[in-house]
């Protein structure tokens, strides 16, 4: 499932305790740490920025070093939390789909909540428990 079905309304929801229309800026560098522990190779870690670039969309990354894909993808990451918000949250959706573990989903809702973002993703029951999907989050009042 993609962000838009899980979430439908969310372009008619208003930014206030909690973001609701973009990616809380704080988030990039905990997730692109995320993604990195969850990167079991050089290679996986350039299939990965190459998967960000094509959300993008922007060139594939050149580099074949780890540091240099470590920049990539931060790059690539702040580049596409510029755009529509369904693009970063369908990779995150994909990533933890292809790449994480019932860890990495924990490690990303916490950091999620610790920036106050209105998302989390959750074991899709639809899916037979195999899947996520994401859920918002009411505001405290």
């Amino acid at each position: 499932m993609s962000f838009r079905e899980d979430c439908p309304d969310y372009d008619n929801c208003l930014d206030g305790l909690l973001y609701y229309t973009k990616v809380p800026p704080a988030v990039v560098v905990p997730v692109k740490g995320l993604i990195i522990q969850a990167a079991e190779s050089v290679q996986h870690l350039k299939t990965i920025c190459n998967d960000v670039a094509s959300r993008v969309p922007c060139e594939p990354t050149q580099h074949r070093g780890w540091d240099y894909l470590v920049n990539d993808l931060e790059f690539m990451l702040d580049q596409l939390v510029r755009k529509k918000l369904y693009k970063f949250m369908d990779f995150i959706h994909d990533f933890a789909r292809d790449h994480g573990s019932v860890e990495f989903i924990e490690e990303l809702n916490n950091i999620l909540n610790m920036h106050h973002f209105g998302y989390r993703m959750i074991l899709d029951d639809s899916d037979g428990g195999e899947g996520y999907r994401w859920d918002i989050q009411k505001a405290p009042e």
